[in-house]
């Protein structure tokens, strides 16, 4: 009776579990559809600490390249300057987001971190670029 009333509780346990992992967070693909601000990009880890920076948008204008972002539930995806003609297409693969180059990203509700999986060869830096949801 114990040995049945044991593997009758692992077997709760591990349905739960399982129940759980379908419902730990919202579709990451469905998440990242939308219009995203682009709010800064930042050079860290750079070879020579001087490198280091954080260019912003906004009132200060310290970053002229500032493109807001547009990625469709078709897999394409559009900048400010070109709102008819896609840039190209996107698509996630595993823990990191094709898009205009392999990044690693981080998704929360309202914020997007795309960060570069390699290393400037020149530089020494890697590459963050933040973005925030319309």
């Amino acid at each position: 009776m114990t040995k049945h009333l044991l593997t009758s509780l692992i077997f709760v346990c591990i349905f739960i579990e399982a129940c759980n992992d379908n419902d730990s967070g919202p579709d990451q693909r469905a998440a990242l559809i939308g219009e995203w601000n682009y709010v800064s990009k930042e050079y860290f880890g750079c070879t020579d600490a001087a490198d280091n920076r954080l260019l912003e948008c906004g009132a200060n204008n310290t970053y002229a390249f500032c493109l807001d972002m547009n990625l469709k539930s078709d897999g394409t995806y559009f900048f400010e300057t070109n709102a008819v003609t896609p840039a190209g297409k996107w698509a996630i693969a595993g823990s990191e987001l094709m898009i205009y180059g392999t990044f690693g990203y981080s998704l929360t509700q309202s914020t997007l971190i795309l960060e570069t999986t390699v290393t400037d060869a020149a530089s020494g830096c890697k590459e963050r670029y933040t973005y925030t949801k319309k």
